[in-house]
């Protein structure tokens, strides 16, 4: 049997109630009426008292601590704010100034937005699992991010960039200016390995990353030169990790990671002091495919190689084209030199007794391209 009736909100409410009695039935409705009228059953009334770290502290547990990112590096700013409140005290508007302090604090807007996703998640969580009823967060947008912009770094930026890592000596960032051109890793998939992740004594070093963007693990081969900058590095033989973290005034408490979690600050003042400008650490990952690409590689190679899809390469489709329209150029070239020679038996030779050299010569121009 099923009963109906009305709650707290005016909504129909349709319950099973797992009895076959008639009667039974209607006791119960009565009694699910009762505790509308006295309140008993207004399930916003239980969550009066929830404190917003027990929501917190159940996501990260059973959710956020698991997932790829991990959110650690933005958490901090959100317990700092909501560690001690009711989750009642949540709402929209201090959603909103929360977002705002982070603004004028001179975040990022995708950084704003991490903070705004860790919360958002956490409300969501607890009403998944009727530990609350409502989100607070859905009805405050999102800040809005600037567009997207690729940008492709010159060779001669990079190598200036790792001059001065040598004359500044700092070797760890120099690792990791040549690996992330080299093999097109991302920046996380970088500072986070292990030295049980390198192999550098075989006679095929290479780099194993477990765990990607993608969920798909890959294994990179590595070059000359990355594996004398990786042996070049403080941590070989001294420490678990590749590039082991160093105290981060920021945080207070015990916030603690491992590893290194980002460059940012060193990076940006050695492209400085190379004078190179408007440059990111995960432009270096686009110097690889952009490589490639401009080399006529085929996406699925690429994409074996730096984890991206087939959709993310089509940024790079303009490099593409521009090299067919040089190879056209250069076919075009061959026939007016030939017509501009008026010579019949020179063109007819060129065109076809020259085929070979021609055929050389394009090698040779796509290469050097």
């Amino acid at each position: 049997m099923y009963i109906c009736y009305k709650n707290e909100h005016g909504r129909i409410i349709r319950e099973n109630t797992h009895q076959t009695n008639v009667r039974a039935a209607e006791v119960m409705l009565a009694q699910a009426r009762t505790d509308v009228a006295l309140k008993r059953r207004f399930t916003v009334l239980s969550f009066e008292n929830v404190k917003f770290v027990d929501l917190f502290n159940d996501w990260w547990t059973n959710h956020g601590s698991r997932t790829r990112s991990k959110f650690e590096y933005r958490t901090p700013r959100v317990l700092s704010r909501f560690n001690t409140k009711k989750a009642r005290e949540i709402t929209p508007d201090a959603v909103r100034s929360f977002l705002i302090d982070l603004r004028e604090e001179g975040l990022a807007a995708s950084s704003i937005n991490q903070c705004r996703t860790i919360l958002c998640s956490v409300f969501n969580y607890a009403i998944r699992f009727e530990k609350y009823d409502k989100n607070p967060v859905s009805a405050v947008p999102q800040e809005r991010e600037p567009p997207g912009r690729d940008r492709f770094p010159e060779p001669e930026e990079i190598v200036e960039m790792i001059r001065v890592c040598e004359e500044k000596g700092d070797l760890d960032l120099k690792a990791l200016l040549v690996l992330a051109p080299t093999t097109g890793m991302r920046k996380g998939e970088i500072l986070s390995r292990k030295w049980s992740d390198i192999d550098l004594d075989s006679g095929n070093p290479c780099i194993y990353v477990g765990q990607t963007k993608n969920d798909e693990p890959k294994r990179i081969q590595l070059p000359d030169m990355a594996v004398i900058a990786l042996r070049a590095l403080p941590s070989y033989g001294h420490h678990e990790y590749v590039f082991p973290a160093k105290p981060n005034p920021r945080f207070k408490g015990n916030f603690k990671r491992p590893h290194a979690w980002d460059f940012g600050k060193r990076f940006r003042r050695v492209a400085k002091l190379a004078g190179v400008d408007a440059l990111r650490i995960h432009d270096l990952r686009h110097f690889a495919a952009s490589t490639l690409t401009g080399a006529g590689i085929e996406d699925n190679i690429i994409g074996l190689l730096t984890g991206h899809k087939s959709r993310e390469l089509r940024r790079y489709q303009h490099l593409r084209e521009e090299l067919k329209r040089k190879t056209v150029d250069l076919i075009a070239g061959v026939l007016k030199e030939a017509r501009e020679g008026g010579n019949g038996a020179s063109s007819s030779r060129l065109l076809h007794g020259g085929k070979k050299n021609a055929e050389i010569e394009v090698a040779k121009i796509s290469l050097s391209d």
